[in-house]
């Protein structure tokens, strides 16, 4: 197997890193997987979405919209099940204030004596078409809906906007490279006028 298509490559550091900044990726690496377990009390809450972020992130991967035990099989009626902790959902920002309880972003948990948000949860549905062939394909729509909304029903028109979470891979890199590059570099790109113009997050 070539090195890094197994499972956890995305969990491993460069082998560039020096002593110290290979001592900081194993502590990191280690809150990174225990979370709330190696933190003290109290860091969570009131609402969170999982106790450590390897719950979303799968072996610093991409995450997924539901758990591998689910059945969402496509289905002319929806048939909701569960989605993981990977994945979120935002409300827009007019809803949000409307629905103050709920904040931007619906979680899953919440601390003891505290309200949880609702549960997040998926369906698919065929959508039916054909190629300019006339070959027949399906694709599979998803639906979400927030069930036992814990504070308040949410209006019929709110915009519900997925988020799945992202592979982390390469963020230490990107971090490491400095400010001051960052804003030269868009700098640049502006004074030279091309179709490329970065701009600073």
């Amino acid at each position: 197997m070539a090195f890094g298509a197994e499972a956890p490559a995305f969990s491993r550091p460069i082998q560039q890193l020096s002593d110290t900044d290979r001592s900081g990726f194993a502590i990191g690496r280690e809150l990174f997987h225990r979370g709330a377990e190696v933190l003290p009390a109290g860091v969570l809450g009131p609402h969170f979405s999982a106790t450590a972020c390897a719950a979303c992130h799968i072996a610093d991967g991409r995450g997924s919209a539901y758990r591998r035990a689910a059945d969402p099989r496509v289905a002319a009626t929806p048939r909701f099940v569960d989605a993981s902790p990977a994945l979120t959902i935002k409300l827009d920002a007019q809803e949000a204030a409307q629905h103050g309880a709920y904040g931007p972003q619906v979680t899953l948990q919440a601390v003891p004596g505290t309200a949880a948000r609702g549960r997040v949860q998926v369906a698919y549905m065929p959508v039916r078409g054909r190629f300019a062939d006339g070959t027949p394909y399906v694709l599979r729509q998803p639906v979400y809906r927030i069930a036992d909304p814990g504070h308040g029903t949410l209006a019929a028109r709110t915009v519900l906007s997925p988020r799945i979470a992202p592979q982390m891979v390469g963020l230490g890199l990107l971090d490491a490279i400095a400010e001051e590059d960052i804003v030269r570099q868009a700098q640049d790109q502006r004074q030279r006028g091309g179709p490329i113009r970065g701009q600073v997050s």
